[in-house]
């Protein structure tokens, strides 16, 4: 074993390791941690297994999560990164059993698709529903394409080189860092690597452990930002690595080969199908991006059915009924000072009201007109957090980036008063939202919202320059 190769797998070890923390820790952060179902690992099994023999997995696994709606479309690429990432460690363990390429080459490309894998991440993890299925449809379609361009013999062989000098170097290193990006919104990098490589005439015994290499360590990477925002489906992702792994060995040492021509064309079919549908989801109208105004007193009644649907309906995973009821008869609800100083805005859509939060240069930290206890003192924005207050998205609009959109309307008005910081007090089916966007939380608080009944909440901060 060279000392390459000895580098390779201390990498290897030390995001296998840094992968293995970040989920034990996100599994006890989390309210939606549970075991795949059968189905989930099997899947989890067949797409490793075809990835194993040259099929590849993120195309495929999209397709299925598109076309069975296993996993909502904002969540399939953290998905896809935190359970394939088992998967891709044991394939580079099993395959890349000799690296003869110039280790500086090996390890500039890998640690620079790793960096792009992280930044990447923490965009994705920010974009809104429709902005993601953009982004996978193009990638089903790039992917079919290569699988098409594959079966045709279209792409190139490769070179004899085993090294990359002067400029060919430093492209190899950009486009690596672009694709390990791109790897975070669901486009698999093993295709894309291997032709960019063939493209600057690398051999292929070069380009293989530097394209093993990328996709086992960024995954990882990816991960941990994904840990991070909780934007990745626990039930699936577990199905994909306990089956993935299995799938891998099966098909590394029991069947070695199938005939993959017919297998691709297949493949091209049920992906091609896919990318429609992503496409389609994202074109209609309910996903156009709602305009934001200020609250009036009009929409009182309005805010306050919508704040009880969204408290109910988006709630169950986290909180009793009866804690839920209890919130609504102080916890939650309008405040109409926010009205009154004109920081509480509302997200309509085709003339409904669809999502409402704001922020606050007062004392108070959360609570509606009913909750008693409130402090309407003014805050010094040198020293005091901005606050944020009261987000509610209607049920039938989650996950589609209104949320985003409200918090970055309140961010922007805060730092334009002048706050340097902002804090808040997140629900629990909150904290994902806010942790996206950068606010770090600290021990749960839990405050009486009735007799014998409590409800928890996370106080939340984040710097605002």
């Amino acid at each position: 074993m060279n000392a390459a190769q000895l580098l390779f797998y201390l990498i290897l070890g030390i995001a296998a390791a840094a992968f293995v923390i970040g989920a034990i820790r996100a599994g006890r952060r989390s309210r939606e941690l549970r075991w795949p179902t059968p189905l989930e690992s099997v899947i989890g099994f067949v797409v490793a297994f075809f990835d194993t023999l040259g099929i590849g997995s993120f195309a495929p696994t999209t397709a299925i999560f598109k076309l069975r709606r296993m996993v909502p479309d904002q969540l399939i690429p953290g998905t896809l990164n935190v359970g394939l990432t088992p998967a891709a460690l044991t394939e580079s363990l099993i395959f890349v059993t000799a690296i003869i390429v110039d280790p500086v080459l090996l390890v500039t490309v890998v640690v620079s698709a790793a960096a792009g894998a992280w930044l990447g991440a923490g965009v994705v993890a920010r974009l809104p529903r429709r902005a993601i299925q953009i982004t996978m449809g193009i990638a089903l379609l790039i992917a079919g394409s290569v699988f098409t361009a594959v079966n045709l013999g279209a792409l190139p062989g490769g070179g004899v080189a085993m090294n990359l000098v002067g400029w060919k170097f430093g492209l190899a290193v950009g486009i690596n860092f672009v694709l390990g990006a791109l790897m975070s919104a669901g486009i698999g990098l093993y295709a894309p690597c291997m032709i960019t490589l063939a493209l600057l005439g690398m051999h292929p015994l070069a380009a293989f452990p530097i394209m093993m290499g990328a996709c086992a360590l960024l995954q990882p990477v990816a991960s941990l930002r994904f840990f991070q925002t909780g934007a990745f489906a626990w039930g699936p992702s577990l199905g994909l690595a306990f089956g993935g792994v299995v799938g891998v060995f099966i098909a590394a040492y029991v069947v070695k080969s199938l005939p993959l021509i017919a297998l691709r064309w297949l493949v091209i079919v049920v992906i091609a199908y896919a990318a429609f549908a992503m496409l389609r989801s994202a074109a209609r109208r309910d996903d156009v991006i709602p305009a934001l105004r200020k609250a009036v007193l009009e929409d009182v009644p309005a805010l306050e059915s919508l704040i009880a649907r969204s408290a109910r309906e988006l709630s169950t995973q986290d909180y009793r009924p009866s804690q839920v009821e209890g919130a609504l008869r102080g916890a939650f609800g309008v405040d109409s000072q926010l009205l009154a100083d004109q920081t509480y805005f509302v997200a309509e859509q085709n003339g409904s009201i669809v999502g409402c939060g704001g922020w606050s240069f007062r004392s108070t930290l959360f609570g509606g007109d009913a909750r008693s206890g409130r402090d309407a003192s003014l805050l010094d924005p040198a020293i005091h957090a901005a606050k944020i207050r009261a987000f509610f998205v209607d049920p039938s609009h989650a996950r589609r980036g209104i949320g985003s959109l409200l918090l970055d309307r309140c961010e922007r008005e805060a730092r334009a008063h002048g706050f340097l910081h902002a804090e808040l007090m997140a629900t629990l089916p909150g904290v994902k939202l806010y942790a996206a966007h950068g606010y770090v939380g600290t021990e749960r608080v839990s405050f009486e919202v009735g007799p014998d009944e409590t409800i928890e909440f996370i106080p939340m901060r984040k710097p605002l320059t």
